[in-house]
């Protein structure tokens, strides 16, 4: 019995581990999104402001450095494409939800991947906004490796 109870919260301390490093690293990925979307929106002010797509297409390209980024863009207030950019393995092909009324940013989490959307603000004023669309490859490898952990260890 004494055996049962200790598999049993050890199951319990396992599962809530788990839980609480999936919310962590969903949160981290959130914050270096939000990071990267900030810096995007302000190197492309000039290109919204001067109707410059193919600069913003440049400053877009430097994503291509961060392996997890699927795609990113930048719209219109009106939720017109501006320019985009799309990794060569990635199929570009959903709707960029646009943001509410007041807010300057927002996520959301897909099966296989996050889209972040933050607004471009110039002297007050939007004048854009860009997302980014973050792969969750390496979430799903992450929990892969914790399951077949666990059946070793269960083994």
């Amino acid at each position: 019995m004494n055996m049962f109870v200790s598999m049993v919260a050890l199951l319990l301390a396992a599962v809530g581990f788990f839980a609480y490093d999936q919310y962590s690293s969903e949160q981290a990925l959130v914050q270096t999104l939000s990071a990267q979307a900030q810096i995007i929106g302000d190197n492309s002010i000039s290109a919204l402001l001067f109707d410059d797509p193919q600069s913003a297409t440049k400053t877009l390209y430097a994503l291509k450095n961060a392996p997890n980024i699927a795609s990113a863009g930048l719209l219109t207030p009106d939720g017109h494409i501006f320019s985009h950019y799309v990794r060569e393995s990635e199929q570009e092909g959903f709707q960029v939800p646009l943001l509410g009324i007041g807010e300057t940013e927002a996520h959301w989490f897909g099966h296989s991947h996050l889209l972040l959307a933050r607004a471009i603000v110039s002297d007050g004023k939007e004048i854009g906004i860009v997302y980014v669309r973050a792969n969750r490859s390496a979430f799903q490898s992450r929990v892969e490796r914790y399951l077949l952990t666990a059946l070793v260890s269960c083994l």
